[in-house]
């Protein structure tokens, strides 16, 4: 699931270099959760002195046109998002019940789980995999319900 959308699902550090010559910077891992440290031309800037904005990062100030001359260090709080839990949940769901019915599954007990606010009954059809994804084969028998809301969160490559 991570190497397909492309980032990580927790607690992540970043430090990030940028030319010059704004006062907006884009990051390459949103949403921002807490920025670390602001340097621009080697000076560490006060927490007055620059904003976050979650996808980027604002300062007061245009910074000289330099290359590479502002580094922002900043951390990811990048929790798995309700749907794609919900998908995987269903995901589990439809495998468990396919064991079920091929009779790889020796219970009779077990027909509902809830998880919080989740309820999942067994027993339903289940969703049809999808082919892959075009671009790289990794949704190769995933069901096409959890691949459309992977699809969702895939991060595209710089």
């Amino acid at each position: 699931m991570e190497r397909y959308c492309n980032r990580t699902w927790n607690t992540e550090d970043f430090t990030e270099s940028f030319d010059g010559g704004s006062n907006t910077f884009l990051v390459a891992n949103p949403p921002i959760d807490e920025i670390t440290s602001v340097e621009v031309s080697g000076r560490e800037l006060s927490s007055g002195e620059y904003f976050n904005y979650g996808g980027y990062v604002k300062l007061d100030k245009h910074t000289n046109q330099r290359l590479q001359n502002v580094v922002i260090e900043y951390s990811v709080v990048a929790e798995l998002p309700l749907p794609l839990k919900n998908a995987l949940i269903q995901w589990v769901a439809d495998t468990y019940t396919d064991q079920l019915i091929s009779g790889t599954i020796d219970t009779e007990d077990v027909r509902t789980v809830s998880v919080g606010p989740v309820s999942v009954n067994y027993g339903q059809n289940t969703t049809q995999g999808t082919s892959g994804d075009s671009s790289s084969g990794l949704l190769s028998g995933v069901p096409e319900v959890v691949a459309d809301v992977l699809k969702m969160y895939r991060k595209n490559p710089l």
